[in-house]
């Protein structure tokens, strides 16, 4: 508008301003009279007759300017309007051909509108996270490119677990390799059921929760615990075999990242990794000792997690004392914690001996070979742990309430 407007006053004589007799008239409506004709000219139409060449130029530079923008504008909506066409004719299509196989097998009602409504879920979910399989390109990169995209994926939520975020700075390399080959993203309809209690796993995997509502419970308790991040479920089957302690239901639409164990256990057999050899004996012993009536497939970050991850990682212990560092990564615990835990899986593995009579008694000395294994713990501290341990037994120091693993 302003362009136009300075073609008019250039030649006085003959540009549209005088012709148009503006030029007594006030600026704002000089502005109000260009802007009129920059938008009518951009739309096709010419509404005012021009005498200089520079007039006419401009008139047809913008006349054509137009022109192809609109032509553009509009095959672009045309396309954009024919693939939604298509892909909303397909799905349809798709939901079409579902409700006639449901309703040829004689699928009762609410099983069958359950079975649509997680069809419905499963397209939107693909429209919001688009499935790996749908890009093909994905499929010609390099394979180290494809294990980084992987690892940037899904380490955010395997680091709720504080193993895996030790693993990326002792083992980058497997760390990927777990994500890149052992991760399963899982998708749960309301009213689910993933697993049920006292069910021995054919898939065994430990599972994480992205989104979602899901429920757990157990057949002994009245009580049902919904699970969040940075929850996790099912650990054990990393690294033992087990029946599940509960039932768990999703109680809305829900998305989990299930770890597959059997390629996890595969993945570091053989290998030269000792911490995870180490935190797998821990973990063991630490899952002995809980009572059968306190099992749970529940795991959260708790005394045992901390004393099982200093265990493991002393190295990473020793080089930061601090609990978590900046990006929220658990790597030194406080020694004295570590003592403390020790001493408490000493003091629970006691009382179930003397309770049942039928495990063998850890005797304190080998509490002492497994403090003197981590590296910086001294004479004195060991005794000290020691003595701790066995004021706890004796009940002379009373102990805090073990929570489960």
């Amino acid at each position: 508008a302003c362009r136009w407007y300075g073609f008019g006053v250039v030649d006085m004589e003959r540009g549209w301003v005088r012709t148009g007799e503006l030029h007594d008239e006030r600026l704002a409506r000089k502005y109000i009279w260009s802007l009129h004709w920059s938008i009518a000219t951009f739309m096709g139409e010419t509404i005012s007759m021009t005498d200089t060449l520079g007039e006419r130029a401009f008139t047809v530079a913008v006349l054509f300017f137009g022109f192809m923008f609109s032509s553009a504008l509009v095959g672009s909506l045309t396309t954009a309007m024919t693939k939604l066409q298509i892909i909303s004719s397909k799905q349809s299509a798709e939901m079409s051909q579902l409700k006639r196989y449901l309703l040829n097998k004689g699928i009762s009602r609410p099983l069958a509108v359950r079975v649509q409504r997680n069809a419905q879920h499963v397209l939107w979910e693909q429209k919001q996270n688009m499935p790996e399989d749908a890009v093909a390109l994905l499929k010609l990169i390099s394979m180290p490119l494809l294990i980084e995209i992987h690892f940037e994926v899904w380490f955010e939520t395997l680091r709720d677990h504080p193993l895996f975020d030790c693993l990326r700075e002792t083992n980058p390399a497997g760390i990927r390799k777990v994500c890149h080959t052992c991760v399963i993203p899982q998708s749960l309809s309301k009213g689910d059921i993933l697993f049920t209690e006292l069910e021995v796993p054919t898939q065994p995997r430990m599972f994480f929760v992205l989104k979602g509502e899901v429920r757990y419970s157990q057949a002994d308790r009245q009580v049902i615990e919904e699970v969040r991040r940075p929850q996790w479920l099912c650990e054990p089957v990393l690294w033992t075999t087990w029946r599940h302690a509960g039932t768990l239901k999703a109680a809305s639409e829900a998305r989990l990242l299930a770890l597959d164990a059997l390629r996890f256990r595969h993945l570091w057999q053989g290998t030269m990794e000792v911490s995870m050899a180490r935190y797998a004996r821990f973990y063991c012993e630490v899952l002995n000792e809980i009572k059968k009536h306190e099992l749970t497939d529940i795991g959260c970050l708790n005394e045992d997690v901390e004393d099982m991850i200093c265990y493991a990682f002393p190295d990473l212990e020793q080089a930061n004392p601090v609990a978590r560092d900046e990006e929220g990564g658990l790597f030194g615990l406080r020694r004295q914690e570590s003592l403390h835990g020790l001493g408490m899986l000493m003091k629970s593995s006691d009382r179930s001996n003397n309770s049942a009579g039928k495990r063998r008694r850890r005797p304190l000395a080998a509490l002492g070979k497994v403090l003197q294994s981590l590296p910086g713990i001294n004479r004195e501290s060991v005794r000290n742990a020691a003595k701790s341990t066995q004021d706890r037994v004796h009940g002379v120091i009373p102990s805090p309430r073990r929570r489960g693993s």
